[in-house]
This record gives structure tokens, sequence and C-alpha cells, in this order.
């Protein structure tokens, strides 16, 4: 996949000129495993995930200059993702279907049995993610499996701190029950 510059649209002037070829593919290098691994930890459908990874460098890409620092470029791409993931969610409840990743897909290791364990963990994830708000799902991708700080987290969601530290604490607390649910009959 290569993601083509940005042209300015009908009625740009002169001096707008979008992001270069060089720009964008640096971008897309750098960044692709991580949009990709967010989109699909939101619950974007597996037959979506090229469109939904190209319309977050298209955002990025468009509203580059908005940037303004105060999160890592990450983080900030990250926000994008999150919006394009809602959209996408709100499409997919509109025509009532629902896409769910295949074993095939989801497994990844050596052996048949971190095959196994691996595709079981998550499922598990998956299905408690798919559990949570859009705040809180924000929130524990963000801190627990993509390891952001949880003030870079606040300044990219443009929530207050302890609003985020309480989103946490409560996602947390709510995957604990669950794995404790689950898992409460074995050894």
């Amino acid at each position: 996949m290569r993601v083509a510059s940005v042209e300015p649209g009908p009625g740009a002037g002169a001096g707008d000129v979008g992001p270069n070829e060089g720009v964008a593919d640096e971008l897309l290098r750098e960044h692709l495993a991580f949009i990709f691994r967010s989109l699909r930890r939101f619950g974007v459908a597996q037959g979506l995930f090229d469109d939904a990874v190209q319309d977050v460098f298209v955002v990025a890409l468009r509203r580059g200059v908005e940037f303004r620092g105060q999160s890592s470029y990450r983080t900030w791409l990250f926000g994008i993702a999150h919006n394009v993931a809602r959209e996408y969610e709100r499409k997919r409840r509109r025509a009532l279907t629902f896409d769910v990743l295949d074993d095939a897909q989801r497994a990844a290791g050596p052996s048949p049995l971190d095959q196994v364990t691996s595709t079981e963990a998550l499922r598990f994830v998956d299905e408690f993610l798919r559990q949570l708000s859009d705040e809180k799902r924000a929130v524990f991708i963000m801190a627990d499996l993509e390891q952001i700080p949880v003030p870079e987290i606040a300044r990219a969601l443009g929530a207050n701190l302890n609003t985020i530290y309480s989103r946490l604490r409560v996602s947390r607390q709510e995957f604990k029950t669950l794995m404790q649910q689950r898992f409460k009959d074995e050894p």
C-alpha cells in the first residue's frame, strides 16, 4: 500500500501545497502497524482495514498542519484512528452487519499450542474491548496495550488527567473481573 501525496483541493491558494510523497511514505512505514493494531482493537471489520488505514493517513496528511506537538505524533495518529474507527462503527451499526476476524488472522505463533493460546487470548481481549464504552476502550488500548503514558493520553483525548486515570482504573477492574469469571474453574 502506498499513500499518494495530498494535493490542494479546489479553491486552494497558490501557496497551499500538500505533503510530498516521500513524507507520506515515511509516515506510512513508521506508523502502519500501530494504526492497523489500533483499528483492529477498536473493532473495525476485517474487510475494512485497508480503507480505514487509508482514511487515517489521508486525514493525518490533510490535517498535518494542525499538529501542534502537544503530544507525540503517534498519539495524535491514535486520536485520528479512534475517530475513524468510531465513524466505521456508526456505519456498521446502520448496516447491521458485523465481520468477525477468523482464527487464521488472529493466530500467530510457531507451534499449534502457541497458536491456540494466542488465538484464545486475542478472542478474550477482543471480547473485553467490545464490552467497554468508547471512552474506556480508547484509554485501555492506549495505556495497557500500546504503553502510552497517561498524561499523553489525556492530552490526545482532550480529557482531564484524573478522568483518564479513573477510566483506566475502572477498565482494568472490569478486565480483572472478566478474567476471574472466565477462568475461575481452570487450575
